[in-house]
């Protein structure tokens, strides 16, 4: 038997797949942050509270150090001390006046943006700290909103929940049936994964409301769990490529390294941000 060339064995060895990442650190910070966020859910609401004010501080911390390696720059101080009011205002006083606390904010971030050094990037620097203001502290307020409704918890958690189905229902489309590129926007996103995150939604969200909002199914409202499901598909994905749109923009492939082998806090945390407001709506007036 005649010995094989080189290219036939190259053609015949199948690549290992690189995922990027080094699955058992992503594994294991996913366990230990899951942990973390649970003991906060379904502790005392205050210890939530505190929970989100930290991860939201540290998210903003990071945000600012990736838009410096593309030249923009936000107004760090008054951006702290907003979210941290927008956060406590949500917790103890409720949405109207956590959005009345954001319009503050908005003005706060002119004054301080008008007597600062730099005349010539004013404008960039206010219209990324409202970017950072909205993207981050304000829509994080609507899952302590929600952890106020009735059975708050559950209805967290559900909330929680969505993203990571989409995230999860996504890879393995992805993955297994992958063919048709999505947006050019984010390469790896394929419509095949796509439809896998939709499915994958509607069904956790299902199985969820079966088991803790059982009753809905017995009333007019039997079709909530999956337009919910629906709905926190596209706001998830919507949220995945919003963080691909800055990072492509920043040059960046991940927005920073506080979490190894997953990037940074918003590279988690991206999705969920989205589709809270969402997520609040629909629980608000539904279920």
């Amino acid at each position: 038997m005649p010995a094989k060339t080189g290219a036939q064995l190259l053609k015949n060895t199948k690549p290992k797949r690189n995922y990027g990442r080094n699955m058992t650190q992503a594994v294991g910070i996913s366990v230990l942050l899951s942990s973390f966020v649970m003991i906060a859910i379904y502790s005392h609401p205050v210890i939530f509270l505190i929970f989100s004010i930290v991860l939201v501080c540290m998210a903003l911390w990071e945000f600012k150090y990736a838009l410096l390696k593309g030249g923009y720059e936000i107004n760090l101080p008054p951006l702290i001390i907003s979210a941290i009011g927008i956060l406590y205002a949500s917790f103890s006083i409720g949405e109207t006046f956590m959005e009345l606390f954001y319009l503050l904010s908005v003005i706060a971030i002119f004054f301080y943006s008008a007597l600062g050094d730099n005349p010539h990037s004013r404008l960039p620097t206010i219209s990324a700290s409202i970017f950072a203001l909205t993207y981050i502290p304000f829509c994080a307020s609507f899952l302590i909103l929600i952890l106020l409704q009735p059975d708050g918890s559950s209805r967290l958690l559900l909330a929680i929940l969505m993203p990571i189905a989409n995230d999860i229902g996504g890879f393995f489309a992805g993955h297994r049936f992958g063919k048709h590129k999505f947006s050019k926007i984010s390469p790896n996103k394929t419509i095949e994964g796509f439809v896998g995150s939709v499915l994958s939604c509607m069904v956790v969200s299902n199985v969820f409301f079966f088991i803790a909002f059982r009753y809905i199914y017995y009333t007019d409202y039997f079709w909530v769990p999956t337009f919910f499901g629906f709905i926190a598909a596209f706001t998830s994905t919507f949220g995945d490529l919003l963080e691909s749109v800055i990072k492509r923009d920043l040059g960046l492939k991940d927005m920073g390294k506080m979490l190894k082998a997953h990037g940074g806090l918003l590279d988690r945390f991206d999705s969920i941000l989205i589709s809270a407001p969402f997520s609040y709506i629909i629980l608000l007036c539904f279920v």
